[in-house]
């Protein structure tokens, strides 16, 4: 049976119980910025499915923060060589690096396509949005911060 693809995996995940435990806690937002990132650059998804698959292996859970660190380190490295990556640079001129926001999302979708990761990893599927909290000061002043979760 054909695995499906990881656009398809993150764009049509509604009605589907599964998907949708993975995915709901996320905005469109993030997901929309997924969905570039991934077209532009779709062999970091294949390299962490690599490593992943490697440490599979050797360990009966591990750690997507690990895999991606490790995807990372690799390429600042020369270890691996991502193409896409290449020629992209910052407004300083450095070579971009590999973005470790959509690293939970990479571990769902890995999960969705081989069903023996959704036990290797360890997945949060509460959904905590940004949230606001207001500080009162010793001068009566208010101070406002936003916080976020950023779990796998």
């Amino acid at each position: 049976m054909k695995k499906p693809n990881v656009l398809d995996i993150v764009e049509n995940f509604k009605g589907d119980a599964l998907r949708t435990k993975y995915f709901a806690r996320y905005d469109e937002d993030l997901l929309t910025k997924f969905k570039v990132y991934h077209l532009e650059r779709p062999e970091i998804y294949a390299h962490f499915e690599g490593l992943a698959i490697s440490a599979l292996g050797k360990r009966a859970h591990y750690s997507a923060n690990m895999i991606m660190a490790r995807l990372r380190w690799d390429y600042e490295m020369g270890e691996i060589s991502i193409s896409s990556l290449s020629d992209n640079k910052d407004e300083a001129g450095n070579t971009f690096k590999i973005n470790d926001e959509f690293t939970s999302i990479y571990a769902r979708v890995l999960a969705i396509r081989h069903p023996v990761f959704q036990q290797f990893f360890t997945f949060k599927h509460n959904y905590r949005p940004k949230y606001k909290i207001e500080i009162k000061t010793p001068n009566a002043e208010t101070v406002n911060e936003t916080n976020a979760t950023n779990q796998c």
